[in-house]
């Protein structure tokens, strides 16, 4: 939970960074700074997938969140000096990266390790929590905001991390637990590809509801800061939702919701593609579908992979979330440049994003049928 909060915390905080009276980022400077981060949890999600003992892995990643934490409470101390301070945060969001490169195919591998009977309950779970945390993380910065100590939450970060960090290392024992420590892959299989591209897709279609859901109903519903909110809002809620509620059922239902799903938000999409404006309420209804079809996309392909490639098993979640995030990069950063320099707006966007769907969900009839 505590690693959903930290890889939204800065989102959640734009405004802070934007602050004429704080960091005083201009939109340019503020987009940069997810460069460094993007880049790191790529590199660190496909390193963890080569890395048998999953302790350490986890260990390192709790290390980095800790490292991110402390730069960018230096940042503050130094807001005077802006070349220093953008450096900080540089710093800061290249160690979130990695944090999340690290911990998030960790906690995936250990579900499974310590769950094999229940795994896709384990792995829905885990990313329940970890959504859970990207939904508390805007209110929390509201919160310290309200407070007049915006820099409180990464302050009670770094102190949990540090907890956490300590009980790990002494309750987790490598020597005695087999759930930690695995066989080191030396080859991957061809299987793992179509998963691989499954991921890919998915990090482009989710990206696209997580990134411009705010800019889609700025530019094309209502200017409304309070409702571009409530829809965010209404996505991640629902995207939380659909893994805890499937993670409550059998696996049937799970395989029969991971076909259909797909095609559920290529139809969303479709209609968000051409909403008018003055539909409001419709559009919230879409944007709650959307994150409930994205819900168990990306955690159920981690356990199906798991259970078609055994053989590998310690190394998919790495493999997978270095394939999200690659297409998290490329909607994060393309969709801006298109939208910025050419005349494509965010309903054609939405389109393409509907036509990605429509892929995916032919994909995993042929992934269920391995």
């Amino acid at each position: 939970m505590l690693q959903g909060v930290t890889i939204v915390l800065f989102p959640a905080a734009s405004i802070i960074f934007n602050d004429p009276q704080l960091f005083n980022l201009s939109s340019a400077a503020y987009g940069g700074l997810f460069i460094p981060e993007v880049i790191t949890a790529i590199f660190a999600s496909l390193w963890s997938a080569s890395k048998s003992d999953t302790k350490t892995v986890y260990l390192y990643g709790i290390v980095a969140n800790i490292f991110s934490m402390i730069f960018l409470l230096l940042s503050v101390s130094a807001m005077s000096y802006s070349t220093a301070t953008y450096g900080l945060l540089l710093f800061s969001l290249g160690f979130a990266g990695i944090g999340y490169g690290l911990t998030a195919p960790s906690l995936n591998i250990l579900a499974t390790s310590f769950f094999p009977k229940n795994t896709n309950t384990a792995i829905l779970s885990i990313n329940a929590l970890i959504g859970l945390g990207t939904a508390l993380a805007p209110l929390s910065v509201i919160f310290f905001i309200t407070m007049g100590i915006w820099w409180g939450i990464p302050l009670l970060l770094l102190v949990l991390f540090i907890m956490i960090f300590l009980f790990t290392l002494k309750t987790m024992n490598p020597e005695n637990n087999v759930a930690i420590k695995l066989k080191k892959i030396e080859s991957f299989p061809k299987g793992i590809w179509l998963f691989c591209l499954f991921a890919l897709l998915y990090g482009i279609v989710e990206t696209v509801d997580g990134n411009w859901t705010a800019a889609y109903i700025r530019e094309n519903i209502i200017d409304s800061i309070a409702l571009e909110s409530i829809t965010l809002a209404s996505f991640w809620a629902m995207m939380t939702a659909g893994r805890v509620i499937f993670g409550l059922l059998n696996k049937t239902f799970s395989e029969y919701a991971y076909q259909i799903f797909p095609f559920a938000a290529a139809v969303a999409f479709s209609i968000l593609s051409l909403l008018p404006p003055g539909h409001e309420f419709l559009g919230i209804i879409l944007f709650a579908i959307c994150g409930m079809a994205c819900s168990i996309l990306f955690p159920l392909s981690i356990s199906f992979a798991t259970d078609s490639l055994p053989e590998i098993k310690t190394s998919i979640p790495g493999i997978l979330l270095g394939f999200y995030l690659l297409g998290y990069s490329i909607t994060a950063f393309g969709v801006g440049l298109l939208h910025d320099n050419t005349s494509i707006g965010l309903r054609t966007i939405f389109s393409l994003a509907a036509c990605m769907a429509v892929v995916m969900g032919f994909i995993t009839k042929k992934l269920l049928k391995k």
